[in-house]
């Protein structure tokens, strides 16, 4: 196997595990009379606040968790992993490196702009951007061209086959062009505008984000009419705050938490599958590490079941 000789790591997978996205929830009031559940706060409980709420800047999950909720994805992603029409109803690979894409006529700003081609371009380009410093460059950087060929179809052309495209752009959360080169970059991530089901309310920074249903949303107005998430970095305070009512929602949950929650009357817990896995890379700097034997030996050396079954109380694989 050969390297370039700019690589200089080499992401040894020690243990590849699947997490399993665990967290608590209080179960659906159903004594509460059903007028009275939209006036609620749904109160969600992470482990961090966001780092900013500009979508393009941020690679982590707790992030994503409140930013998903004012954006809109050109293409959605659904439980299962499978892509389905979002912003874009449908697409078409013309050949090997051109797609073209329709998008939804009836798509507003918050603001009440509406989305066209224009926002997908610019949202994919200001990541594209150098000066930027997006953390999602490395994912869009096989685009080498986007053109619109009117506010609702375009093209997205790349540098060579590149199946993953589609999965890169149910993870593009589209930004309004005209808001945006209103207010700048830094005030863009403290005062979001999206096309999403939730509108920004404010954010008092490592206390919470408050959003407001999005009445005018084109996919129907939500349920919930008010979303505060808040930051708490101890699990063990989490766990009380669901216990205790503070949250209707806890995220980071962890495993051995898991059994308790199940088995009380007033919480209860929702297990998914998670495209997280955890591996231990290790620098090829030392000539020890050089050694294919040696890096084969650590990983056999690792006991895969031990660390599902004794850390993450079997919910892992």
């Amino acid at each position: 196997m050969n390297y370039s000789k700019s690589s200089k790591y080499l992401l040894f997978i020690l243990a590849f595990v699947l997490l399993f996205a665990v967290v608590g929830c209080q179960p659906e009031a159903t004594e509460e009379p059903e007028e009275n559940m939209g006036d609620r706060i749904l109160t969600v409980i992470q482990g961090v606040d966001a780092t900013t709420l500009d979508p393009a800047m941020q690679s982590e999950t707790p992030t994503s968790n409140i930013i998903l909720q004012m954006f809109d994805t050109l293409i959605d992603m659904d439980a299962e992993a499978q892509l389905g029409p979002n912003v874009a109803t449908s697409w078409e690979m013309v050949d090997d490196t051109t797609w073209t894409f329709a998008l939804r006529d009836d798509v507003y700003f918050h603001d009440g702009e509406q989305l066209t081609t224009v926002d997908v371009k610019y949202s994919i380009e200001r990541i594209l951007d150098p000066e930027n410093q997006s953390s999602q460059i490395s994912n869009f950087s096989a685009i080498t061209d986007i053109t619109i060929q009117d506010d609702y179809n375009m093209t997205i052309v790349t540098a060579e086959p590149y199946p993953l495209l589609l999965v890169r752009l149910s993870d593009l959360y589209i930004v309004p062009e005209h808001y945006v080169a209103e207010v700048g970059n830094s005030d863009f991530g403290l005062n979001p505008m999206g096309s999403g089901p939730f509108v920004f309310n404010e954010w008092v920074k490592d206390e919470h984000v408050a959003l407001d249903a999005n009445e005018d949303y084109w996919g129907g107005a939500p349920e919930v009419k008010h979303v505060v998430f808040k930051p708490v970095p101890e699990s063990s305070a989490r766990v009380m705050a669901l216990q205790s009512g503070e949250a209707d929602l806890i995220t980071n949950l962890p495993p051995h938490e898991a059994e308790g929650l199940e088995a009380a009357a007033n919480t209860g817990v929702a297990e998914v599958p998670s495209t997280r896995f955890i591996f231990l890379p290790i620098t090829m700097d030392h000539e020890v590490m050089q050694d294919i034997r040696v890096r084969q030996a650590l990983n056999h050396a690792v006991n895969v079941q031990s660390i599902i079954d004794n850390i993450f109380y079997g919910k892992a694989v």
